[in-house]
């Protein structure tokens, strides 16, 4: 099975608007190497399908508003799959999200402008 990894965005960014995300993975194989853009899918727990490949982009305006679970899978030629996944957030028009990095405490807090 595939080892992956997701090289970008950083875990827990906010974006908004008109915002460009850039998504990138790599995936390797004991068999097979480093695996090829098309061994990748990408899906949100809010979005559904969002890309295939090991990098495309999106704008954040193109994302449900919310905080997301960004998952890759990566298949290998055997049909062996590996999965990584982050956490980002969309900020919605109106509403700033914050990140608080206190010990114990949720990443995250909302605050209305």
């Amino acid at each position: 099975a595939p080892i992956v990894t997701i090289d970008a965005p950083r875990v827990n960014p906010v974006f908004s608007g008109a915002q460009l995300l850039r998504f990138e993975a790599t995936a390797f194989d004991r068999e097979e190497g480093l695996l090829g853009p098309a061994a990748f899918a990408w899906t949100s727990n809010l979005s559904g399908a969002i890309g295939t490949g090991d990098g495309f982009e999106l704008l954040a305006s193109d994302l449900a508003p919310g905080r997301h679970t960004i998952t890759v899978t990566a298949t290998d030629a055997d049909g062996a799959t590996a999965t990584a996944a982050i956490r980002l957030w969309i900020d919605q028009p109106g509403l700033f999200f914050a990140d608080s990095f206190e010990a114990g405490l949720e990443p995250w807090s909302s605050v209305v402008p």
